[in-house]
Order: structure tokens, then C-alpha cells, then sequence
């Protein structure tokens, strides 16, 4: 099973990223041209408030390096399908399969009142299985489509220019039944966020039990890692570099609980209340932050590695990373994760 490793690109503004550094669009090429030297096959750009838009960022770094891709973040709830079509078209006429997308749903009210966002979590998700319907159609050729549902009614859609390529490969992530719907429908990989490694294996059981046989759905995981020579300086570094943030877990959790109804958050936040550490090396100390709120992996080289053997021996394939630095730590994963065989 072939292993694809991606970094969480760290493009948010001072007051939400919790590394307390707001990256020029330069910084962030460096980067990106770390990662590609690491080993990294993808970049995943976000698309919350409090960063730089994803398709202008992702445009800018595949003109600048030469083989990494982009995984852009794409909002159902406040994109149109079709016109999302036609700048994915566009974009794989200059990068062909170089693009990937990551469909967000959106959970936290804050992000969906500044977008206009007024929808339950059922309708989100509703929303976003027709979306992937008339995108995915689109992209494949199937048009002129037409499409008569709750919260999209088109008809006779066209696409131009068509892809240059196979349709964009597109991850799903999500903790709720409507979210394991959309990844069994219409995702090519079904990305879980760092959990306990048996709750891990109890969500990827789940997930396909109501998985189509006729496609083949790829599990991923969204995780943070800190590498140190052991355990416990891993664990001095991470807290030492909290502090120096005034970084404050109860308060951020209890915004996240108070106006968020993803169940993903949650989840997160139970972790959080039962202990720090789990799993022996899983931190949870850190949650609730421009990170991506999931866990950290920290220990030795040997300690990591072993860790995530664990969830790919359960059928992982696809690792999303990120830590408290970038290019010292990419250079880090590089060496001692991917350049091993897991």
C-alpha cells in the first residue's frame, strides 16, 4: 500500500495561528519548497476567515514548485457548484493533476455567520451532497446537467474549458453519519482526525459498513507530530511553546463547544476533558487551535514511526501533518517519517 504524506499549509493571519507569525505569501512558497524537498506530495490550503484564499494561494505555489500538490479547501456551504466547476477547469489547464480538493462543510457558527451561512447541520450536509452531485458531474463530462434539488436547482450546465486530466482526487472529512454519507458517495479519501488509535479502528469499521462496494474509498489521517530525541523533551518543547503563546485550551474549548455543533469538535473536546496524553504519546493538550484542532504525536523518531505504523497496519494511507514550526519540523518529518517505510 502506497503511503501519501501532506502538511497543513500554515497560511492564517497573527491572531489565529497559534505558531503567533503571519506568513508572507513568500514565506509560505519556502515552505512549500521544503516540503516538496522532504518528500511531501501535497500542501492542504484552508479556506477559514483568517487566511489567505485557497485557490489564489494554491495557484501561487504550483506555479513556483515542481511536482507538489495542492489540496484546496472548498466551502459547500457558501460556494456555487458550477461556477467551482469552471475555476477547477481552469486550474487544471495550467497544473493538470496537481490539484486536489478537501470538501468542508463548515461547523463553527462564528466562520458561518461571517459568510452568511444560516444552515443547520443536517442541511449542510444535505447541501453538500448536492453540490458534489453537479461538481462531480460537471467535471466528468456529463454536461449539459441538469439538477433540481433543496438548495441547487440548475439546468443545462455547461463546462468549459474541460479538465485537463481525471477529475480532481477530493477528500472528505467528517465525524457525523451526514459527513460519512458524503465520503462514501463522493470522496476519494475519507480523512478521520487524530483520535485514539481503537477509536480510530472503531471509525474506519463504521465507515465501511456503509461504504459502496463499487468504490474504493482510501482512509486518511489529520495529525500534528513533534519529533525529539524522547518523549518527554517532545512534551517540555510543546508545552514551552504554548506558554509562550498565552495559550489558553479551557477558554478556546468552551468557544468551540458553545458555538459549534460539529460533532468532529466535540469529539475533540472530550478528549481534551479526559486526560492530556493518551495512547502513551497522543497530546491532546494542544486542541483548539489554527493547527487544524487534532492531537499531537510526539515522542522519539522510533516512538512516531511506530505509532503510525499502527494506523496504517489498520488500513491508513493518508497522512495530513502539521506541527509548531515549519521548516525545521518538515525537515524533521522528512528524515525520520517519510524517508522510512512505514
Amino acid at each position: 500500500m502506497k503511503i501519501d504524506y501532506a502538511y497543513f499549509c500554515p497560511s492564517y493571519s497573527k491572531l489565529a495561528n497559534v505558531q503567533n507569525i503571519e506568513y508572507r505569501m513568500s514565506e509560505l512558497l519556502n515552505t512549500s519548497l521544503y516540503l516538496e524537498e522532504a518528500g511531501f506530495e501535497s500542501v492542504l490550503t484552508a479556506t477559514d476567515s483568517e487566511s489567505y484564499d485557497p485557490w489564489i494561494l494554491s495557484s501561487f505555489l504550483l506555479q513556483n514548485t515542481k511536482k507538489l500538490k495542492t489540496i484546496i479547501a472548498v466551502r459547500t456551504s457558501s460556494l456555487e457548484p458550477v461556477y467551482t466547476a469552471r475555476m477547477i477547469s481552469t486550474l487544471s489547464q495550467l497544473y493538470k493533476d496537481r490539484i486536489h480538493l478537501n470538501v468542508v462543510s463548515m461547523g463553527a457558527k462564528a466562520e458561518m455567520n461571517k459568510e452568511n451561512v444560516h444552515l443547520n447541520h443536517t442541511d449542510r450536509y444535505l447541501r453538500t451532497y448536492e453540490f458534489m452531485d453537479i461538481l462531480n458531474n460537471l467535471l466528468e463530462g456529463n454536461s449539459p446537467y441538469s439538477f433540481n434539488g433543496k438548495h441547487f436547482r440548475v439546468k443545462q450546465s455547461t463546462l468549459f474549458p474541460k479538465v485537463n486530466g481525471d477529475r480532481p482526487l477530493t477528500y472528505v472529512a467528517g465525524s457525523s453519519p451526514e459527513a460519512r454519507k458524503v465520503g462514501a458517495r463522493y470522496g476519494d479519501v475519507y480523512i478521520f482526525w487524530g483520535d485514539k488509535f481503537e477509536s480510530i479502528k472503531e471509525n474506519i469499521k463504521d465507515f465501511k459498513d456503509v461504504s459502496l462496494a463499487s468504490r474504493n474509498v482510501e482512509i486518511g489521517l489529520r495529525i500534528n507530530l513533534l519529533i525529539r530525541d524522547n518523549k518527554r523533551q517532545a512534551l517540555d518543547d510543546l508545552e514551552k511553546h504554548l506558554t509562550s503563546l498565552n495559550y489558553n485550551p479551557r477558554l478556546i474549548l468552551s468557544i468551540m463547544g458553545k458555538y459549534s455543533d460539529s460533532v468532529g469538535y466535540n469529539k475533540i473536546i472530550s478528549l481534551f476533558k479526559e486526560a492530556k496524553l493518551h495512547d502513551d504519546n497522543l497530546y491532546t493538550g494542544a486542541i483548539g487551535n489554527k493547527l487544524g484542532s487534532v492531537p499531537f504525536i510526539i515522542g522519539s523518531p522510533e516512538e512516531v514511526r511506530d505509532s503510525l505504523k499502527r494506523f496504517v497496519d489498520i488500513g491508513i494511507s493518508k497522512f495530513i501533518f502539521s506541527s509548531i514550526d515549519n521548516n525545521d519540523e518538515i525537515k524533521r518529518i522528512g528524515e525520520e517519517v517519510i524517508s522510512h517505510k512505514l
